[in-house]
């Protein structure tokens, strides 16, 4: 059996203004009777601001990530939609089922730029908790739209 341990990349960026570069990864591992690697690469896309001796990272992208957990299992906890925004903004999400109907709306959140969460009950319009089933949120900040789907299970 094979001990295997995690591994963290660490890297120090000698401009602090905006990280917006392309980075390229490859890994090897082997032992006595095989050899296997991976390679990939990831993106880093966010502008640093110095004020008063302060850092702040913002995002210089929209992104709205899958909701979570996925699936959602009724009693355990409200699901999570996580975003990035670059600029203030109003938000606004939308819960359509599978036949698409609306069944619950979160409008005009306003939110300054950064990384935000908003947790959802899995209420409906009649404060009722949903059925089983599939579900699409659409998220709307600015220009910016993006749809996700997710399942609840009763």
């Amino acid at each position: 059996m094979a001990n295997i341990s995690d591994t963290t990349l660490t890297f120090t960026w000698p401009h602090l203004e905006t990280l917006d570069s392309l980075f390229y990864w490859y890994v090897i591992a082997s032992d006595q009777v095989y050899t296997v690697s991976s390679s990939d690469s990831f993106k880093i896309n966010y502008l640093i601001h110095e004020e008063e001796d302060t850092l702040t990272v913002l995002p210089m992208d929209y992104i709205f990530y899958q909701p979570g957990p996925n699936p959602i299992i009724a009693g355990y906890s409200p699901i999570t939609f996580k975003f990035e925004i670059p600029e203030p903004s109003d938000i606004k999400m939308i819960i359509y089922d599978i036949r698409g109907y609306k069944i619950a709306e979160m409008n005009n959140l306003g939110v300054g730029a950064g990384f935000h969460e908003y947790h959802w009950n899995v209420l409906n319009y009649q404060n009722k908790r949903i059925s089983s089933g599939l579900y699409f949120v659409t998220f709307e900040a600015n220009s910016f739209f993006d749809t996700k789907k997710f399942i609840y299970i009763k």
